[in-house]
């Protein structure tokens, strides 16, 4: 598996209830967004292709040593198994991020990131989208 960063939108965000289980395998966060994906769902959002709007989050650089196993603990979170398609809650993929970088400027860079998957459907309406693309931002 290639080692590239994570973009991450949604419960693995600094601060939010699954952030715990890569927090101590992250070296560097950036804040960043993705364009070309919309943003639905209230408890957990799913990320969907949607031509003309963007995702915020942050874009996580982890760890050389914790990079295997923070990898295999979020395709668990995730419910992706690559050999299962019909069994994703998401389904992970490479996607250019736009991030802030530490001087000030955005830049791009390739990461992972976890789309909706096969299983995902009905868990959200695609009617009531996050808008913003900022699932944080709406959180009470």
């Amino acid at each position: 598996m290639e080692r590239l960063p994570v973009f991450v939108y949604g419960t693995l965000r600094s601060g939010q209830r699954n952030h715990g289980l890569i927090a101590e395998r992250v070296a560097e966060r950036f804040p960043a967004r993705v364009s070309g994906l919309g943003l639905f769902g209230d408890r957990i959002p799913f990320a969907l292709e949607r031509p003309g709007q963007q995702v915020i989050g942050e874009l996580m650089v982890l760890t050389e040593a914790g990079y295997e196993a923070a990898m295999a603990d979020l395709d668990r979170l995730e419910r992706y198994h690559p050999d299962r398609p019909a069994d994703c809650l998401y389904t992970r993929v490479t996607r250019p991020v736009a991030y802030l970088a530490a001087n000030g400027e955005w830049a791009e860079v390739p990461a992972w990131l976890y789309l909706t998957g096969e299983a995902a459907a009905g868990r959200y309406d695609e009617n009531v989208p996050i808008l913003g693309g900022d699932w944080v931002a709406v959180q009470v």
